[in-house]
């Protein structure tokens, strides 16, 4: 019974391999659909988007190093420098 729940896994994940790998062309593929019908203002949205998300993760992780530094008292190094 173990040996064929392994089995599976090792299938399992060998289709999550072939997955992945027609990942990117399926994401192309959607894209070009998406502008092709709602035109080039789409990306704009899209980049608009991902700025904005990116900009809240920099300041996310600007919070997290301050609050680090402060409660962890003045002899310790945070970073490598």
């Amino acid at each position: 019974m173990l040996e064929l729940i392994d089995d599976l896994g090792h299938i399992m994940l060998k289709v999550t391999g072939y997955v992945m790998l027609f990942a990117p062309v399926a994401v192309w593929a959607a894209i070009t659909a998406t502008v092709a019908k709602n035109g080039l203002l789409v990306l704009w949205k899209l980049v608009v988007f991902m700025g904005g998300f990116y900009l809240s993760l920099m300041i996310l992780w600007g919070i997290l190093v301050i609050v680090a530094s402060s409660s962890s008292g003045p002899d310790t190094v945070i970073c490598c420098g």
